[in-house]
């Protein structure tokens, strides 16, 4: 199982998180893990995991590619924070 660590500074500006499908004969495929991943920046989770599935095609199939999230917040004390920053 592969590994990639990304990190991501969200301060007051719109976020999206999609990241490609791996396999290389998937057609539009990736994962969207906006909704999920700004819920719980919203809720001020600390760290929280997550499964996503592929929303793509591969070799006339859909995909079966699935991505696990393993996500670490850190929140600035001097930031100010309400339902619509994130």
């Amino acid at each position: 199982m592969g590994r990639h660590t990304r990190h991501i500074v969200v301060e007051r500006a719109p976020a999206l998180f999609i990241i490609p499908c791996g396999d290389h004969n998937c057609v539009d495929g990736g994962y969207d893990m906006t909704h999920a991943v700004l819920r719980k920046l919203s809720d001020s989770a600390a760290s929280f995991e997550g499964e996503v599935e592929c929303r793509g095609w591969a070799n006339g199939s859909p995909c079966t590619r699935r991505l696990h999230l393993v996500a670490h917040a850190v929140y600035s004390p001097s930031a100010p924070r309400s339902d619509h920053e994130v």
